[in-house]
């Protein structure tokens, strides 16, 4: 029988500025990874106010802990999971939501200028169209 105590598996994550990478415990073998583009929200989670008491205890057990929550875009490479992090201090936890978000923010921004660019650049080739088949 499996216990959901067994579901917490320790991983290494490392984040650059396109993905955040999970790679297992103690090696470079890519377990699972987030492209930093579908971070949808990064949230702090306080176990004893924002979880019901069956989740503190079976799921959040080690109060010493410093817990976050990544929710990723629907439909895209994680479709739309919600990962849970652990870390050992508040100031890491900190660190980690901002970092995250900037990184989120920067390249979300960064697509929506392209988009504009190409949604301008179809609108020159439109009507560029338009004058050649009159």
């Amino acid at each position: 029988e499996l216990e959901i105590h067994d579901l917490w598996e320790a991983r290494t994550a490392k984040l650059t500025s396109s993905f955040l990478a999970f790679h297992y415990d103690k090696s470079e073998d890519l377990a699972d990874m987030i492209p930093v583009i579908e971070i949808c929200r990064v949230c702090s989670l306080n176990v004893e106010k924002d979880c019901a008491s069956w989740c503190r205890a079976q799921i959040f057990d080690d109060k010493q802990m410093f817990w976050f929550a990544i929710c990723t875009q629907v439909g895209g490479y994680n479709a739309g999971r919600t990962y849970f992090l652990r870390v050992d201090s508040e100031d890491e936890r900190i660190d980690w939501i901002i970092n995250l978000r900037e990184l989120s923010e920067t390249s979300q921004s960064v697509l929506r200028q392209q988009l504009r660019a190409m949604m301008g650049e179809l609108q020159r080739l439109k009507l560029m169209m338009n004058e050649f088949l009159q």
